[in-house]
């Protein structure tokens, strides 16, 4: 199948060059699932501290039983910084950007690094949907996708300065 319009060309032109994210932490766990936004989303919206994150995560581990944690974040620093936090936890780190995800940077990318990004960004939407427990902040468009996907049943949404429970 090729399409033939425009930019949409690209995937299939080089859908054999392209890595595709693999975990190794969860297969059968429940696991709590936590999306971080930072890059240039902080300048639109409440900064959520990695401490509210990171009591959030223990409440929710809690309440599902588990101790597994993967955490999606565009930013690595805070990424590890909310791991260290996490002692005696099972946590996995993804990033797709190690110092935060800027829409204009990527823009400018070629048409294969952005293929290559958009396809490992479905795996892990794909992977954030199946937790036993999701967190996010759904003033950005990937929390609030995986929000949607998971009917909003065992979500909490950290925005507002305030824990919001579905």
């Amino acid at each position: 199948l090729i399409l033939s319009q425009g930019d949409r060309f690209f995937i299939f032109n080089s859908i054999n060059k392209l890595w595709i994210h693999k975990s190794n932490l969860i297969v059968n766990k429940a696991f709590v699932g936590v999306h971080i936004r930072r890059g240039d989303k902080i300048t639109e919206t409440n900064f959520i501290s990695l401490d509210d994150y990171c009591l959030e995560i223990i409440r929710a581990c809690k309440l599902i039983n588990t101790k597994c944690v993967y955490i999606f974040t565009d930013l690595k620093l805070d990424g590890e910084s909310l791991k260290d936090k996490l002692q005696g936890y099972d946590v996995e780190l993804e990033f797709l950007d190690e110092n935060g995800y800027f829409h204009q940077e990527y823009l400018n990318l070629s048409n294969d690094i952005k293929a290559s990004k958009t396809l490992k960004l479905c795996d892990i939407v794909n992977k954030l949907a199946g937790s036993a427990y999701f967190i996010g902040s759904n003033d950005g468009n990937l929390s609030a996708f995986i929000t949607i996907l998971r009917n909003g049943k065992y979500v909490s949404d950290l925005r507002n300065e305030g824990l919001l429970i579905y």
